[in-house]
């Protein structure tokens, strides 16, 4: 059997001239080792009035407070921290849309908010998380 010189194509196909003799080719397949995740966030600035808050609690949408990009997988948020201590209970952010809830009778002043924010990844790229920080100023 004599040498038979494979052309590689590109990364799904090769090539090759066949000889008038018996053949025998064996292919191993080998898996791309998953990339970072390209997640990134950014904080921003949000306001709220105390006068709404005396009655009742407030609704923050996601994309008021943060802004993501380049998520890989199903995205998750989880709040960290609040600035000010003892005032974590003030709020709440839903770990599958990421808004945010700020309780009723929240004192005036300026929070800010540390949240992590996870995607899960999938076949091509890992899970990655970024810790975000967002300010809601309360008037």
């Amino acid at each position: 059997m004599g040498e038979v010189e494979i052309t590689v194509v590109d990364e799904k196909t090769a090539t090759f001239v066949m000889p008038a003799g018996y053949v025998q080719i064996t292919a191993s397949f080998k898996d791309k080792e998953p990339q970072n995740n390209t997640l990134s966030v950014r904080g921003k600035k949000t306001k709220l009035k105390a006068k709404k808050l005396k009655k009742k609690s407030q609704k923050i949408a996601r994309g008021k407070v943060m802004v993501i990009r380049n998520p890989q997988g199903r995205v998750t948020y989880k709040l960290l921290k609040v600035s000010k201590s003892g005032y974590k209970k003030y709020f709440k952010v839903n770990s599958k849309n990421g808004n945010v809830t700020v309780k009723k009778k929240l004192k005036k002043g300026t929070y800010t908010i540390k949240c992590r924010v996870t995607a899960s990844g999938n076949e091509a790229y890992k899970s990655g998380s970024r810790v975000v920080s967002f300010k809601i100023k309360v008037k």
